[in-house]
């Protein structure tokens, strides 16, 4: 059975032209090497930041229960990503080292990678950015429950349930009736194809 996995977080700049600076730079994933878990996967080529923030609005799709938005908010910028399992292990690294680069024109902040439905409690790496430099901890034990039981979690998956709700009628529908209401966490996207599969290397999930 498949599962989902995501991030969230934010990160603030000094001011716009810090964010104007990293908007015209570029990064690279190898630039980096203390990458854990999934976070290992990632290419090695340099990457233009602004091409890579028009990928990723183009890509961000809840129809298709493909949501990965970087929302500006003033100086800073907030990250929402839900994903079935393939793709997270495809984009996950490159998204972190997207925002590691960013620590470089003076951001600061905090993100999760984590799992979500079908694998809650599985793993949680913390991206740290502050005082020119990032940091990546792959969390345990308390760490991980205290994660799962926070109200950022929470307020995480009801942004993902209103965002899906908004694109998705019959989950709409569902949220309007009368009695309990349906908690996401996490949701399973459309089966991916018999040619999107095998695009993406298989590999055994770690922790």
């Amino acid at each position: 059975m498949g599962w989902n996995a995501g991030a969230f977080g934010r990160m603030q700049f000094p001011g716009g032209e810090a964010i104007a600076g990293w908007r015209q730079s570029t990064y690279s994933h190898a630039a980096f090497k203390d990458w854990v878990g999934w976070l290992r996967n990632g290419t090695s080529e340099l990457v233009a930041v602004d091409k890579q923030l028009a990928a990723m609005k183009k890509r961000h799709s809840p129809k298709r229960y493909e949501l990965l938005l970087l929302e500006s908010d003033g100086d800073g910028l907030g990250l929402l990503f839900e994903t079935g399992e393939d793709d997270f292990r495809a984009l996950a690294g490159d998204l972190a080292a997207l925002l590691r680069s960013a620590a470089a024109y003076g951001a600061s902040g905090s993100f999760l990678f984590l799992g979500t439905a079908g694998a809650e409690y599985d793993f949680v790496y913390q991206l740290s950015l502050g005082g020119g430099s990032s940091k990546i901890a792959n969390l345990r034990g308390d760490e991980i429950t205290a994660v799962y039981q926070g109200d950022e979690y929470r307020r995480h998956m009801d942004r993902l349930m209103e965002l899906v709700s908004e694109s998705d009628p019959v989950v709409k529908k569902l949220l309007a009736a009368p009695g309990p209401q349906p908690v996401l966490r996490g949701y399973q996207p459309p089966p991916r194809t018999k040619k999107a599969r095998k695009a993406t290397p298989k590999t055994r999930r770690k922790k």
